[in-house]
């Protein structure tokens, strides 16, 4: 009588065990369960962050191309073809600014001969279509400028000989605290504040050695051109 009673409590026992053993799986399974569904919920709110993160990004570099570098770059090409009309059969080394200034100048050619240039009535209203191009230019740099962080084109601009005849003019009696580096922005609205003070005649000859540094700087249609690609290929890998 007492050994059934013994083996009756240790079948309740068993039952007893095996109920805590299946509600502790049950916890368990439950618990994994949340964890995994929150760990989901966690990765799927951060892939939705980086969308988002991702999406300011592509709007930033599209803002700098639909703001600035595409309309600059309109309107620079429309500039560099009005030019190559305006200097067709003139000497390769021809500078409009220099011309402008002293008209005496001669200017070598391809064959290594120096030409004197007169400009007909048509090459000079083909010029003054360009200065109004470039100003429209200066007004994109004046107002959208800063879209733009390449600092060769807002601080420090460093001539590339195999490109340009440019040498920056250095004071060395000039304040330290007036800087001395340029960059390729500022030495274009420069230019183009020479090239309408010349074409109306109000630049004297004696100033020629100086403002002759502040030609055209042939390096911009590249480097823009550059920056877009750049800008472009950016946003490609950011979207992928």
């Amino acid at each position: 009588m007492q050994q059934e009673q013994i083996l009756e409590q240790l079948n309740s026992l068993d039952t007893k065990i095996w109920a805590a053993i299946i509600a502790a799986l049950v916890s368990v399974l439950v618990a994994y369960l949340n964890y995994r569904n929150q760990k989901r919920a966690l990765r799927l709110q951060q892939q939705q962050i980086d969308i988002l993160q991702n999406d300011k990004k592509i709007e930033k570099l599209r803002n700098r191309l639909d703001g600035f570098y595409y309309p600059f770059d309109l309107l620079l090409s429309k500039s560099t073809e009005l030019y190559k009309i305006f200097r067709n059969g003139l000497p390769r080394e021809f500078r409009t600014l220099v011309y402008l200034i002293d008209k005496n100048t001669k200017f070598e050619d391809s064959d290594g001969e120096f030409k004197q240039v007169e400009l007909s009535d048509e090459k000079m209203n083909i010029l003054n279509h360009i200065i109004d191009s470039l100003s429209g230019l200066e007004d994109l740099i004046n107002s959208k400028s800063s879209l733009v962080d390449d600092k060769r084109l807002t601080m420090a601009y460093e001539p590339n000989s195999k490109i340009t005849d440019i040498k920056l003019p250095v004071d060395s009696e000039r304040p330290t605290s007036m800087p001395n580096d340029i960059g390729l922005f500022t030495l274009f609205i420069v230019h183009v504040h020479y090239l309408k003070s010349a074409f109306k005649g109000e630049v004297a000859v004696s100033d020629l050695e100086l403002v002759k540094n502040y030609v055209y700087p042939r390096e911009l249609n590249g480097i823009i051109k550059e920056n877009i690609a750049s800008l472009k290929a950016k946003i490609n890998e950011i979207s992928v």
